[in-house]
């Protein structure tokens, strides 16, 4: 599995998707970065549970996009936040960056 750039496909394929997670970032935030790392990593190495991981920058013009559909976008003031998204839907949200807390969370959606 491999950690993927938001992009317009992944928008309009996001209600298609059976597990998302979003992460939400800025291009000058040290924690998204670190956290972005991690994720690689972790992802790479098989430590996470089958599903899409995508990083969204805010400063990006996709997630103005994905704010004009889900406005719930427009309300994220700590970073980095990651959202589970299943087809769609949000089921779960937080801030920071933990793959212990990833997985727990993602564990009650498999």
């Amino acid at each position: 599995m491999q950690v993927e750039h938001f992009d317009e496909h992944a928008l309009e394929t996001l209600p298609d998707i059976d597990i998302a997670v979003l992460v939400f970032g800025r291009s000058n935030c040290q924690k998204c970065s670190h956290w972005h790392a991690e994720l690689r990593q972790s992802a790479a190495s098989g430590d996470i549970p089958p599903c899409r991981i995508f990083l969204v920058n805010l400063d990006s013009g996709i997630a103005q996009d994905l704010a004009d559909q889900h406005s719930w976008v427009n309300h994220i003031d700590v970073l980095p936040m990651n959202f589970i998204l299943l087809k769609g839907d949000v089921k779960k949200e937080w801030a920071g960056g933990s793959i212990q807390q990833l997985v727990h969370r993602l564990s009650r959606y498999m």
